[in-house]
Formats: C-alpha cells, structure tokens, sequence
C-alpha cells in the first residue's frame, strides 16, 4: 500500500464541494475509501495577474496500491470529470490536483517529478498540507513538512538572485530586476549576494523547448534551489512576482 500526499485548489464553482467529491472519487477509486484524510481549507492569495479572484486550498492523504504513475493517472482523471479546463496558464480554475509527495519515493521523469520541486516553498500548499502530514519528510531536504513550514514563516525571507552561465546579462539585468522588487511591498529581501541566512537561490535560465517558461527543474538532494526558466527581462519579473507570492502567501 503506497501513501500519497495531494493538493487541492481551485477558485471557481463550489470548490469546497468539488474538493470533497474528488477525495471521495480517488478513495473510491483506488479501493481505499476508509484511510482518505483531507485538510482543512485555507482561502490564499491568487498566484499570477490572471489567476482571479483569492483561492481555496487543501491538502488529502489517500492510501492506494496504484503505482504513483497510475494514481497521478487518477488524479486527471477526476480533475476531468469535474470540469477542470486549461485555457489559461495560471488562469482561474475549478480544482487542480497536484501530487506532493509519495512517501519516501524519489521520482525523475518527463512525466512525473517527486517530490513536487515547489512543495518546499509554497505557503498555498504547506499551510494545508502541514495539518495532515506535518510528520513526513520531504526525501531530498531530509526535513520534515513542519520544519519546512516553520521555516517559510521566517519574515522578511531572504533569497539570493543569480543568473545561469547561459543567460548572459545581456537577456536579463538583475540589478534592475532588484530594484523594481524592491520598489513594491514585499516580506522578500532580494539580495544579488548569497549568504548562510538566506531562505532559498533563484537562478534565472533561459527558457527552452526541453525547460519552457513555467517549467520545473528537477530537484536536487539537499539544495534549496528554485530554478527559473525566462524568455526575457519582463518574462523574469513576472515570474519572480508570482513567485513572492507563492512565498508569502
């Protein structure tokens, strides 16, 4: 029996019946519907200028004997048959399903990365998640969701900017970059200096067809790196915008 951690949002339709529905929907389909846990659902800042209004969140532990390819299957099976659309990259939605975590599992694939690379850094998703599965670890940071949590809480948070050895600084200006984030209101230092204090590394690359604007990178063991692949200068800023967010909530 594997033990599968999940995210629920979503910001359109009665979401936190939606959540319910698709909880009862996975328990049943994985053939385990008395060990389906779900959260609490925590009202978050929209990630994003086209995501809409504020969204609903929580997170859900279902036991399944399907392989994490196959649960990951059943997952957009329900988000289908409850109507989740993508017209929109980071647009509004009805209910997204990622999966977080499965267990102690590690997995790199152009279909599947496990752990989830932003599960460690996004407040939308610990704030839920920590209720439920505050006790496991994150397999690569050897941390449990609680300390991750904590940690996140830390005001202001410090991240370090740096640029790839591919994106020249003629593509993108991380002083000017600097200096536009720290012209809005932000519980985010943005230093172009790494130090031991800081929070997390954003290094910015230049975006591909195999690492695609929005992409993820895959995580590494015991690194607090978050990867940015951009287009352009304005392609960073928006994505470092959405990105605080993501961080504070």
């Amino acid at each position: 029996m594997n033990s599968y951690l999940i995210a629920l949002g979503g910001n359109c339709g009665t979401t936190e019946t939606m959540f319910q529905q698709a909880v009862e929907w996975l328990s049943h389909a994985t053939e385990s519907p008395e060990t389906a846990v779900l959260s609490r659902t925590f009202r978050t800042s929209p990630v994003g200028a086209s995501a809409g209004d504020e969204f609903l969140n929580a997170a859900a532990i279902v036991e399944s004997e399907l392989s994490a390819f196959e649960f990951l299957r059943a997952l957009q099976s329900v988000e289908n048959r409850l109507g989740r659309t993508r017209a929109v990259r980071w647009g509004p939605r009805t209910l997204d399903l990622d999966l977080l975590l499965a267990g102690p599992h590690v997995i790199d694939s152009h279909e599947l990365l496990l752990p989830h690379p932003a599960l460690w850094y996004r407040t939308f998703v610990l704030s839920s998640a920590v209720e439920i599965a505050g006790e496991w670890q994150h397999p690569l940071l050897q941390e449990t969701l609680q300390s991750l949590w904590s940690r996140l809480q830390q005001r202001p948070l410090q991240v370090s900017l740096q640029l790839s050895e591919t994106l020249t600084p003629g593509n993108v200006s991380l002083s000017l970059l600097q200096q536009t984030l720290h012209s809005e209101p932000s519980d985010v230092t943005w230093t172009l200096q790494r130090t031991d204090s800081e929070f997390a590394q954003v290094v910015l690359w230049p975006a591909s067809a195999l690492q695609p604007a929005y992409s993820y990178a895959v995580p590494q063991h015991r690194t607090r790196t978050i990867s940015l692949f951009v287009q352009d200068h304005a392609d960073a800023l928006v994505q470092l915008q959405q990105l605080r967010t993501a961080l504070c909530g």
